[in-house]
């Protein structure tokens, strides 16, 4: 068993690609973007960045969806702006020099893929959220995001020995009350066999790539994806698909893969004006 990691282009329903979205949105998510990469600063530290974050979502999701700290999950986006609204993508937040806590293809069972289905379950098993679509994990340059029907069939699986472990953690039955001790004696065995036992895709990007293929112009407009729609591509029609002021990450990136340069009105140009915009983070 394996994990593959596959573009976000690769995980979205080709019929996405037929939907317009405004060129002047497209315009203003590009800034964001740009925006979010110049914010990068490694003497900072984790809050910093999970701040930069926390206001690049809001600007691209907000007023329609919520993007809230909702401890102790590091960052959610709710799928809606009400009372009643329920985590649909949780993220947990690193900075880009804690390596060692970081998921990667060669370290993937650390303590922010712990956390991560901490969080699952305290929102999936504890609190009976079934709205949740994606997890994701980020160090504010690698983005990886987990499908939740990935984690439903382990971590939500009755029959699987983390489910009731971690019931009786929360009911204070275990030798262990820290969140500490989950991760360590609960969550690290279940990853190791979840890891082992599973076939999983993980969608994953990097910002730089991102900032790599932004380009002034687009020769035609194509679709950007809302928080509900993220990760039930296979199920969602573009006839029942409504296009608001709701942009990710993820959606960006599917529009603009290296492969895709027929998008642009000419490459050489775009690969000159791309290079002046990453230089000129320094002077914004």
């Amino acid at each position: 068993m394996s994990i593959k990691f596959i573009s976000p282009k690769k995980s979205v329903n080709s019929a996405f690609f037929k939907l317009p979205v405004p060129v002047e949105k497209m315009e203003d998510f590009k800034l964001s973007l740009k925006n979010l990469y110049c914010k990068r600063n490694v003497a900072q530290d984790e809050e910093y960045h999970k701040g930069e974050i926390w206001n690049f979502l809001r600007k691209i999701f907000e007023p329609d969806y919520s993007v809230q700290v909702n401890r102790p999950i590091d960052l959610a986006i709710f799928n809606g702006n009400t009372a009643s609204a329920k985590p649909a993508v949780i993220i947990e937040a690193k900075s880009p020099t804690n390596a060692a806590e970081m998921f990667s293809a060669e370290h993937p069972n650390v303590k922010s893929l712990q956390e991560l289905v901490y969080y699952f379950m305290l929102e999936y098993v504890h609190s009976g959220n079934h709205e949740i679509k994606w997890l994701a994990i980020t160090n504010f340059d690698e983005w990886y995001f987990f499908d939740v029907k990935d984690f439903i069939r382990y971590f939500g699986n009755k029959t699987k020995p983390i489910y009731d472990q971690f019931l009786k953690f929360k009911a204070n039955q275990m030798s262990g009350n820290k969140t500490s001790d989950f991760y360590n004696e609960i969550a690290k065995p279940a990853i190791d066999d979840f890891l082992a036992s599973c076939d999983i895709n993980v969608v994953h990007f990097s910002l730089a790539d991102a900032m790599r293929t932004l380009a002034p112009e687009l020769k035609k407009s194509h679709v950007t994806l809302e928080p509900k729609a993220i990760g039930s591509m296979d199920s969602i029609s573009p006839a029942g698909f409504q296009n608001d002021n709701a942009y990710s990450a993820l959606s960006y990136i599917v529009l603009t893969g290296k492969d895709d340069y027929d998008m642009y009105i000419d490459h050489q140009e775009y690969k000159k004006i791309v290079a002046f915009e990453i230089l000129s983070c320094n002077k914004h």
